[in-house]
Formats: structure tokens, C-alpha cells, sequence
């Protein structure tokens, strides 16, 4: 706020989302300054990757492009990110996966 480097600060953001209403869904988000991975573990067909550096508006979902080892590598990586923190925090779903 007042226009000073912070060291040491991270802008990663963890989020969890849950819904059992009209339809079920356990959605967990990680997302960098550059990417953002959706994962919906009821539904997978339903999970979402945007580059937000080329894609700040979020139109086109490259989740489908998982065969492209950097996207390949990226779903790894921020994957891994969302079970670390479900693992932190201990989220139960992740349990009922494991």
C-alpha cells in the first residue's frame, strides 16, 4: 500500500469450493502470476488450465492440451500445489482420493 517491495511475499492463491445443491461439485484452484489450474474431483472432464499472462480474461481453457509436455508440466506442477495444500490444511477430500 504504501509502494514498498514486500521480500519474501508470494501472490500463489489456493482456493476450495464445494457444492451439493443442484449438482456436486469439489472444485480446488491453485493459481501463479501466470497460470491458474481449476480441479473439479467430482468431475474431471470439467477441469480448466489458463495462462493468465497471454489470457487474463480466462477464454481459452487449455486443459485440453494436456499433450503439450509445458502444459503437461504445468497441471503437474500446479496439481501438486493444490494437494499440498489440501494435505495442510487437511481437507477430507483428498483422503477419500488417496
Amino acid at each position: 500500500l504504501r509502494g514498498e517491495r514486500v521480500t519474501g511475499w508470494s501472490d500463489d492463491f489456493y482456493a476450495e469450493y464445494s457444492m451439493r445443491i443442484y449438482v456436486k461439485a469439489d472444485l480446488r484452484a491453485y493459481r501463479t502470476a501466470e497460470w491458474k489450474l481449476v480441479r473439479d474431483f467430482l468431475n474431471p472432464g470439467r477441469d480448466e488450465l489458463y495462462h493468465l499472462k497471454s489470457d487474463p480474461a480466462e477464454a481459452k481453457n487449455k486443459i485440453g492440451e494436456a499433450s503439450d509436455p509445458q502444459v503437461k508440466a504445468v497441471i503437474a506442477m500446479l496439481d501438486a500445489k493444490i494437494k499440498a495444500e489440501m494435505r495442510r490444511i487437511g481437507d477430507p477430500l483428498l483422503t477419500r482420493l488417496e
